[in-house]
């Protein structure tokens, strides 16, 4: 029969060694390569923005530059 301190400390050895945790090598790795990851998805929505807005027409008037450009079609206005 098991006492009640015998019990937590058996507890407590269990949760440690059914814990899931990896080295800090693996840690380091897994970091640089969520950041490449989530830099490439950075650039490759901001490319594919700037290719969806066509510029039409970029002229000055008054000293002012602008420009229109196409941000969306077929909204049927």
């Amino acid at each position: 029969m098991m006492s009640f301190t015998s019990w937590g400390v058996s507890q407590k050895n269990r949760r440690k060694s059914t814990s899931f945790s990896l080295p800090r090598e693996e840690q380091d790795k897994f970091l640089r390569f969520s950041k490449k990851i989530l830099w490439l998805l950075f650039v490759f929505s901001w490319m594919i923005q700037a290719a969806a807005g066509g510029t039409i027409i970029q002229k000055s008037s008054g000293g002012v530059s602008f420009q229109i450009e196409i941000i969306t079609e077929g909204l049927g206005v």
